[in-house]
């Protein structure tokens, strides 16, 4: 079964009030999505699903665990965190939303940050 890679990025510390929004209310309060305030927390691979959507809910349920991968550092997956995923040969960002995950249109930052700490 093909591999999906994956990285876990999670808002630096400085940035708590933004933590656990939304997107939605993240734009309501005044607050811009900005990559640069998030930093790396762990990496890994999945068996890649059928479709994007549903490997990002495996990995979803992979860190939503008690017993979490060790190369993990980061709070359960929670909205406001973003994973980046290369599956089939495609990388992107993906916010986890309150419902959900919503992709993020900027695919070349997805690119650069993939090799990023």
């Amino acid at each position: 079964m093909a591999k999906a890679y994956y990285k876990i990025l999670q808002l630096r510390e400085k940035f708590v009030k933004e933590r656990f929004l939304s997107y939605r209310e993240l734009l309501r309060e005044g607050f811009d999505f900005d990559l640069s305030k998030y930093t790396a927390v762990g990496s890994g691979y999945v068996n890649q699903r059928d479709t994007v959507e549903s490997t990002l809910e495996k990995i979803y349920c992979l860190l939503n665990q008690r017993e979490k991968p060790a190369n993990y550092c980061g709070h359960s997956l929670s909205v406001s965190d973003v994973v980046y995923i290369r599956q089939g040969g495609e990388g992107g960002l993906h916010y986890v939303d309150a419902i959900g995950f919503r992709k993020l249109e900027d695919e070349q930052k997805g690119a650069r940050y993939e090799n990023a700490d």
